[in-house]
């Protein structure tokens, strides 16, 4: 009985641990369960339980009140993080990472979409928070606690890291022997990393690994590393066609980034209306990729512009714009202004967002119109999206006041209009019909949608009265997907197919036009390109060769590209290699059935090795380096 009691006196002492880990827990469990992520999985559970034991063993160092105050505080930190991945999760589909909050800035710039992705269910996630200290002041107040010896709390701390640190290590150990380090070393998909270590297991591994790679421990990759990663970029190019080299020599060219607009809207209807007119007519008079793919990560925009505009491939985290801002790039503007072009970039927003500015001077842009230029301008009476910006058909036609000039242009224009969470359009703008969803985010993204692409044929239309269609290389894509999630309700609306909408595929479906002055091939092309591609097209047109740091190719040749994701999967043709912890899933994209996965191996492994190449040429800026090897190649050659 004497026993009994002094178990039961030990476990009131610590009776607040296993309640707020048992908090804690349930908000861990709450944030997997909304996502879809595999919370409840034995490895998953083991390892959670050790992280939970290491974080909150701390407390056990500290006497009972300031114990509790203790464990206030980190309950608050693990709350904020998974509230944080919450609403991050909701509006990017990926977690916060250490790169990210280098970008923390750009948070206020969203607010108005971070407010449409908030619940009131979400105080489930905050609420004990709220509890804990009035319980931590009485105590205080009324000097109430147990004294705990040192020793006790002593012995206590030890077993519970002791018990901590086995429970992380030994499954960890045996999933990277049954699965490989390279999920963990390469990080091809935060959401892989998660199912192995747990959710604050993963911002421990990715803050530790960060600080390893770039401030602790940074290492420079090696001579043969650099020879691996510049073969691989050798690999990636391709002999100029000759049918499409030089074809549009010397000609404008101007490229439209529409922003979050997916392909599935193209040459669909709600309520009998056309959702893109203008768009559906340009295919009988473009180039129209059907089959065209974005391959942003966490820097969304931002990426699809480095994409575009450099030929290489986005980061494991973070954007481009924020970490390398200052690398050499053979970006696309700085090769047409050698080629004395004006080149011009165009955004309605403030111009240091995702460091436009910044990243803009150093892609080798003469000008920047941004958002305090365009005011000037315009003078705008209405103001469009949560931005509070000019309109995108205002934009559009500022860049084509700016066209006559007496040197061959370059304009590149980045649309916001269509941002999340797509309002406020004014009415005057308003025309599409879009009933029953007047008040829902669906509705709201087809008619921003379709203003777009009304502002799109304004400005076509302007060029052609000018003359300036036929003498102007064009190019239209959408940046990334429209972060909406698909019902039943929403694919009958415009006559689709439930699954086909809500698919990986589709998600990363945009479209691509390229209008080719005095070309008489038009019309849909069903090969699978992506924007890695877009760069090397547009300098296959004006006759531009050289031995550029690009791994894209053009897309001229009308063949399948392979198009690798930041998650690891891959695209080719008709197949889909959807990279997972496992080792991957092989999809036929006709059928919707999964393949024998040897079918497409291949295709995730080389997608897989250009990424990484991607990363290591980013990283290190080895564009010097590159050059370098070329020329010694050469020189051995000759």
């Amino acid at each position: 009985m004497h026993i009994l009691k002094s178990i039961g006196k030990f476990f009131m002492r610590h009776i607040e641990i296993p309640i707020i880990a048992f908090i804690l827990t349930c908000k861990l469990y709450w944030f997997a369960d909304e996502l879809g992520l595999r919370m409840i999985h034995e490895h998953t559970l083991i390892v959670t339980f050790g992280t939970l034991l290491l974080l909150f063993s701390i407390s056990l160092l500290f006497h009972r009140r300031s114990r509790l105050l203790v464990l206030w505080v980190i309950q608050l930190l693990a709350s904020f993080i998974i509230y944080a991945d919450l609403v991050y999760y909701r509006y990017f589909g990926d977690f916060i990472t250490t790169p990210v909050l280098f970008q923390v800035g750009q948070a206020s710039d969203i607010s108005e979409s971070i407010t449409e992705l908030l619940s009131i269910t979400d105080l489930k996630f905050i609420i004990d928070l709220l509890i804990i200290p009035i319980i931590v002041f009485f105590l205080f107040k009324k000097h109430i606690a147990p004294r705990i010896h040192l020793i006790e709390r002593t012995v206590m701390f030890v077993l519970s890291v002791l018990i901590g640190v086995l429970s992380i290590s030994i499954p960890m150990n045996a999933y990277t022997e049954k699965y490989g380090e390279n999920f963990l070393v390469n990080m091809w998909s935060n959401e892989s990393v998660f199912n192995a270590t747990g959710h604050l297991g993963f911002h421990a591994f990715e803050t530790t690994k960060y600080l390893k790679e770039h401030i602790i421990g940074k290492t420079t990759v090696t001579e043969e590393e650099k020879q691996d990663v510049f073969r691989v970029v050798e690999g990636q190019q391709q002999e100029p066609n000759v049918e499409w080299f030089g074809k549009a020599e010397g000609k404008n060219v101007l490229m439209i980034q529409l922003e979050s607009f997916e392909n599935f809207v193209i040459n669909k209807k709600i309520n009998g209306q056309e959702i893109t007119p203008n768009l559906n007519a340009l295919i009988e008079e473009t180039l129209y990729f059907s089959e065209f793919y974005h391959q942003t990560g966490q820097g969304r925009t931002s990426d699809a512009e480095f994409l575009t505009q450099s030929s290489l491939y986005t980061l494991n985290g973070g954007s481009v714009y924020v970490r390398y801002p200052s690398n050499d790039y053979d970006s696309l503007p700085l090769l047409l202004k050698e080629q004395d072009y004006q080149t011009t970039a165009y955004h309605s927003y403030d111009e240091t967002f995702w460091n436009r500015d910044g990243m803009y001077r150093n892609y080798g842009f003469d000008d920047f119109v941004g958002k305090d230029d365009l005011f000037e301008r315009i003078n705008p009476t209405e103001l469009y999206s949560s931005f509070e910006t000019v309109g995108d058909e205002q934009m559009f036609m500022e860049s084509f006041e700016d066209m006559n000039t007496t040197k061959p242009f370059y304009h590149f224009i980045v649309a916001l209009t269509s941002h999340h969470p797509f309002t406020p359009i004014p009415d005057s703008a308003s025309t599409l019909n879009v009933a029953p969803f007047e008040q829902d985010i669906f509705g709201d993204y087809l008619q921003s949608v379709n203003y777009v692409d009304r502002a799109v044929g304004t400005l076509v239309d302007s060029m052609k009265k000018e003359g300036l269609w036929e003498e102007t290389v064009v190019a239209i894509y959408g940046d990334h997907d429209n972060g909406v999630a698909w019902n039943q309700e929403y694919a009958d609306a415009i006559e689709g197919d439930l699954d086909t909408l809500s698919s990986y595929k589709t998600l990363k479906n945009v479209p691509f036009y390229l209008h080719i002055p005095g070309n008489e091939k038009v019309g849909e092309q069903k090969n699978s390109v992506g924007m890695i591609n877009v760069a090397p097209t547009i300098l296959e047109l004006l006759g531009i060769e050289g031995n550029y740091m690009h791994l894209g190719s053009s897309m001229l040749n009308f063949e399948d590209h392979l198009v690798p994701f930041r998650d690891g999967s891959s695209i080719k043709g008709d197949v889909l290699f959807k990279a997972s912890l496992e080792s991957g899933a092989c999809i036929n994209l006709v059928s919707g059935e999964e393949v024998d996965e040897s079918t497409c191996q291949s295709i995730g492994e080389e997608g897989k090795k250009i990424l990484k190449s991607s990363s290591i040429l980013i990283e290190n800026n080895l564009n010097e380096a590159y050059k370098s090897f070329l020329n010694e190649s050469q020189e051995k050659e000759n």
